[in-house]
């Protein structure tokens, strides 16, 4: 939760709305921000993360993705997801998690 509290106090402080305060696009992601993710985040869970912006969202759509913190059963997920479709991928635990009609399969475990 507490990882949780300070991740939304970051994308607050660089500039997001209140409203969205916890939902970043991912072409706004930039040196600093990675490096505070890499903070806050288990190794597994950065694994994760860079591998879902680095390898799964296309450089030339990264305006078209988001990146959001959820807090899900007291661990902290990242999720990359589609601002035009229903493309959602979840770092939580170490794994890669492809969501598809509310349905998970695990796509990669990073532990």
């Amino acid at each position: 939760m507490k990882r949780f509290l300070i991740a939304l106090t970051c994308l607050a402080a660089i500039g997001t709305s209140s409203v969205y305060a916890d939902t970043l696009s991912v072409d706004k992601i930039d040196r600093d921000i990675e490096s505070y993710l890499q903070r806050i985040l288990s190794n597994a869970d950065a694994s994760c993360f860079e591998y879902v912006v680095s390898k799964l969202v296309p450089k030339a759509e990264s305006n078209e993705y988001y990146l959001r913190f959820e807090d899900t059963n007291q661990a902290t997920a990242v999720e990359v997801g589609s601002y035009d479709s229903s493309y959602l991928y979840t770092c939580i635990d170490g794994k890669l998690l492809s969501w598809d009609t509310g349905e998970s399969t695990v796509i990669q475990d990073f532990n």
